[in-house]
């Protein structure tokens, strides 16, 4: 393989040698100082590389929704024309949630009845971050996201998910079909 040289007018390696200082310079320095390096060209046609204080925060970035979002939780079962129905989980009125203790669900109510007896006494109930028939927040427009648990699950092993889209203003109507034992 035959290498062709290719020559750069003095004025552009110059600037490749500046730019590729100042990029170096930007990555290597700061070691954990509270200094950025900059660069700026003046009337002469010079650039100069100068240490400014750097206004960045230290630690990995936040991700976005990662907390609990600002609206306390409702969440309601509406009864279908067709006998099945589907459970709501919204944003929440302010105030609307004073006084009233969170949602707590029976898993053992998915069962089949054999099977629900034998659940020990007192070892079912499970908190959800919502509360049970609350106003909603007449605020909005509210986006709505379709949450669906798939097959051979049920919508309680989701609520840790439909919750916290709900605190962030989400509304999460999920549908509920129940399938009669063959």
């Amino acid at each position: 393989m035959r290498t062709i040289p290719v020559k750069m007018p003095r004025v552009g390696r110059a600037a490749c040698l500046l730019a590729s200082s100042a990029l170096v310079v930007a990555a290597c320095g700061g070691g954990g100082d509270d200094t950025a390096a900059t660069s700026s060209t003046g009337a002469a046609g010079r650039t100069t590389v100068t240490e400014e204080a750097a206004t960045t925060t230290t630690g990995p970035p936040v991700a976005a929704y990662r907390d609990h979002g600002h609206y306390e939780v409702g969440v309601r079962t509406f009864d279908l024309a067709d006998g099945n129905s589907v459970e709501v989980w919204y944003p929440a009125a302010d105030g609307s949630t004073d006084g009233v203790p969170k949602d707590v669900y029976s898993l053992a109510s998915w069962l089949p009845e054999a099977l629900r007896a034998q659940v020990p006494e007192g070892t079912d109930g499970y908190e959800q971050d919502a509360y049970r028939d609350v106003e909603a927040d007449p605020g909005g427009p509210f986006p709505l996201v379709l949450f669906s648990h798939g097959y051979a699950s049920f919508r309680d092993q989701s609520t840790f998910l439909t919750t916290h889209l709900a605190s962030w203003g989400w509304w999460s109507p999920l549908r509920i079909i129940r399938v009669a034992a063959s």
